[in-house]
């Protein structure tokens, strides 16, 4: 059988993105292990995502992309992709909404844990607690700390997406 669209779309696409995830995720390693375990759970996700829609197993993909959550909570725009294919491909359906349903129960029971046990909704760690570095301090310094990460996702996270995204079929 001959490759498709979609497998041809996705393996150039892996052959341009892999020097630069590899640099990143070498980058994001050196900063603590967390981050390539977020990496590896963004990674599985998103090949999970890739089954066909009638194949696809929402419920893990929700779980691994909860569990990046848990590991790290700017896990969000690395495993955007993922989550971002399974709506896609089940756009409108019961699925689509255990899917979301799963995501969010897993999100909402870490951020209420972290108000009843920190007393604020997105603490970083007890040391900038008990520092009182308010949130917004916290952000703009994350920004600036995430800015290579964030540029990756910009120049080629996206892109890939998009090549992604135009090569699923109708």
């Amino acid at each position: 059988r001959s490759p498709g669209r979609l497998e041809c779309a996705l393996g150039w696409t892996f052959v341009v993105v892999s020097p630069f995830a590899a640099s990143a995720l070498a980058e994001w390693s050196a900063q603590g292990f967390e981050v390539a375990l977020v990496a590896l759970f963004s990674v599985v996700s998103f090949a999970e995502a890739l089954a066909p829609a009638e194949r696809l197993r929402e419920g893990r993909i929700a779980v691994l992309l909860g569990l990046a959550f848990w590991t790290r909570m700017d896990a969000v725009l690395s495993c955007a992709p993922a989550a971002l294919l399974v709506l896609w491909k089940l756009r409108a359906s019961r699925r689509a909404i255990r899917f979301i349903g799963v995501l969010v129960a897993i999100a909402t029971v870490l951020l209420v844990s972290r108000k009843l046990y920190y007393g604020d909704w997105l603490p970083n760690t007890y040391y900038l607690k008990i520092a009182g570095w308010p949130l917004a301090k916290r952000l703009s310094y994350g920004f600036f700390q995430n800015r290579v990460a964030l540029y990756y996702y910009l120049f080629v996270g996206l892109p890939f997406v998009a090549i992604a995204w135009r090569s699923l079929p109708v």
